[in-house]
């Protein structure tokens, strides 16, 4: 008995010694991920190697994720912060929902992220892990301030100032001024702005934290650019670069010297412009910056358009063309190589275990004829019973490759479709942006000349944003492969939301009783064409009707799912109107739902009713 106990005493002790083993392994690769990633990396594989309780794989697979966040591989980040949730310790798991919230940010996946992030915020909370808890507001007001909800991201800013200060975490209020600056920004309040960007700059100089002036510096800079003030404008960003070279972050100079160029193309002084476009244009070739070297060309060409040389505008157009698809088809050649060797690799260890299988079973039938013949029979069925299981157990491995090469296929296919969503939002989305940004730019410029130009030009900025608005809606439908019914219900919320912050003067009202735990999840073109239906509806009802109140319901009423939308407007005669796209859109979009679509319309108002089949779990 005596060495029993001895023995186990023993075990326990190796236990604990070669999980504190695990834990360092961990904190170095967490010290060095930032400068040293590769690093990182091996030094959680080895403890992974050497993880023996629960707890060291939780920790290791975070780490994981906060490695594989850095490099910007979020979908491989997800999967490994995924596997520490059902962790019993706090701080893992509050860590893992914090990584998911940022995974899901970066992956444009808003509703998700924020989802994650107030799990996270939660446990902080409870935990009183001050700095923790104002990281995770800063967080979730950046997701608000990319949603275009301004006023949320400010608060969430301001209960991150609130905890950082009360810890004097500097970084962390510099951090949360700037995000406040930039929801401010983007309502139009540029002196509330600049007082903010100017607070950050004051603490990052006080830390002495290079990248954090050179980012401030650049902020106020563009600030002073928006209010029309050149030579302050040019004043931050010619000390961003002095900055930027000092931290020898060359790509940043680039960036600064094409954002000095765009300054003075704006202000139609081209002879200042085409020097910092040339050094914007020698640094991204040297350091091979893509970005900013698309972006020096396109200022070549606007450069050249300005001063009528439109052969060179045209050469720089071709240049830029033939610079893109080079990119494009490097990061494609790259990814069809990857899949490729992946796939080669998975397919030759399935045959070498096939083959195995094969050899194994051949030396079965061997052994067991020998064991028969020398031992007796029951040894030889013994033995032969063993391998038999033995070969089951490899066939199950093939089985269990080919399900695990299926699933990395459909990621792959999922990984595509995001990708070309980032593509839309980062490409189609900017460039709207840019029409947007000009158009007010001319707006400011014209002043009041010519009303007709000047409302002829407020309509198209507005086209442009409703434009976005769908743009947004098309990437949320791509990336998902199919639509909850809380998914439903949050993006119905939000544009209702929308509505009301811009259309004061109407009252609107959503109702839905839809039970999400009976409910299938919709298709994302199914679930696209119910909110577009709801959507079309709403802005018949505001532009056509003239309504005052609008009413939008979801009910499960006998097994069925029905959605009224209603409004108390001026109506119209159902028989006699000209269907335009709206309507004909309506009408489409129910029958691809296999719905029955009711249209009542009178003076009093109109109500649009969609019936469909209720899809149970």
């Amino acid at each position: 008995m005596k060495y029993l106990v001895v023995f186990f005493l023993l075990l326990g002790f190796q236990m604990n010694s070669q999980s504190s083993k695990v834990q360092k392994l961990n904190d170095n690769a967490i010290n060095v991920y930032r400068e040293n990633s590769e690093k990182a990396i091996e030094l959680l594989e080895e403890a992974l190697s050497k993880s023996n309780s629960k707890i060291d794989y939780e920790l290791t697979n975070n780490n994981f994720g906060i490695v594989y966040r850095f490099l910007n591989d979020f979908e491989k980040a997800k999967k490994f912060s995924l596997k520490s949730l059902q962790t019993k310790d706090l701080k893992i798991l509050s860590s893992a929902y914090n990584n998911i919230g940022a995974c899901n940010r970066s992956l444009g996946l808003y509703e998700e992220s924020i989802k994650f992030y107030l799990k996270a915020l939660s446990i902080y909370e409870k935990n009183s892990n001050e700095k923790e808890y104002g990281t995770v507001c800063n967080n979730i007001g950046m997701v608000y301030t990319s949603m275009e909800l301004y006023e949320r991201a400010k608060e969430y800013n301001l209960k991150a100032i609130q905890k950082f200060d009360k810890i004097k975490y500097l970084k962390g209020i510099s951090e949360s001024y700037n995000n406040y600056a930039i929801a401010s920004a983007n309502q139009d309040s540029l002196d509330l702005a600049l007082n903010y960007f100017n607070k950050s700059l004051k603490i990052e100089e006080s830390l002495n934290d290079k990248k954090g002036i050179s980012e401030s510096l650049n902020n106020v800079g563009g600030i002073y650019y928006y209010k029309g003030d050149l030579d302050k404008a040019l004043e931050s960003f010619l000390k961003v670069i002095d900055v930027e070279k000092e931290i020898k972050n060359y790509g940043g100079v680039a960036s600064t010297y094409n954002n000095i160029a765009q300054v003075f193309l704006d202000f139609k002084e081209s002879s200042q412009a085409i020097k910092y476009i040339d050094s914007a244009y020698f640094y991204a070739t040297k350091y091979k910056v893509s970005e900013d070297l698309l972006t020096s060309l396109n200022n070549y060409i606007a450069y050249n358009e300005s001063i009528e040389d439109y052969k060179k505008a045209s050469k720089y157009y071709k240049e830029y063309i033939k610079v893109n698809d080079s990119i494009l088809n490097r990061n494609n050649l790259n990814v069809l190589h990857e899949t490729e060797v992946k796939y080669q690799t998975e397919k030759k260890e399935r045959e070498i275990l096939v083959q195995k299988a094969k050899i194994a079973e051949k030396n079965t039938i061997i052994i067991s004829v020998i064991s028969l013949l020398l031992l007796s029979v029951l040894l030889g069925y013994f033995l032969y019973s063993k391998q038999k299981m033995k070969t089951l157990q490899l066939i199950k491995e093939r089985e269990l490759q080919d399900a695990l090469l299926k699933i990395e296929t459909q990621n792959k296919l999922q990984e595509q479709r995001l990708q070309i969503s980032r593509d839309l939002h980062d490409n189609i989305g900017s460039q709207l942006t840019f029409i947007i940004s000009s158009i007010d730019n001319l707006k400011f410029a014209l002043g009041n000349q010519n009303p007709k130009v000047d409302e002829k030009l407020t309509k198209i900025s507005s086209f442009t944003r409703e434009t976005i608005v769908e743009l947004r809606d098309t990437i949320w439908a791509m990336n998902k492969e199919e639509i909850t019914v809380e998914d439903l219900e949050t993006r119905i919320s939000n544009f209702i939301e929308n509505a009301k912050i811009s259309l004061t003067g109407t009252q609107f009202n959503f109702i839905s009783n839809l039970n999400s735990t009976d409910l299938k999840p919709f298709s994302s073109r199914d679930g696209m064409n119910i909110y577009r239906i709801i959507q079309e509806s709403v802005n018949n009802a505001i532009k056509h009707g003239n309504a005052s109140k609008i009413e939008v319901s979801i009910q499960e009423v006998n097994k069925r799912i029905l959605v009224e939308i209603t409004d108390n407007g001026s109506g119209f005669n159902i028989q006699e109107v000209e269907k335009g796209n709206g309507l004909n859109s309506i009408q489409k979009r129910a029958s691809e739902l296999n719905g029955n679509l009711e249209m009542i319309s009178n003076h009093q108002g109109t109500t649009v009713s969609l019936d469909l089949k209720k899809q149970l779990l």
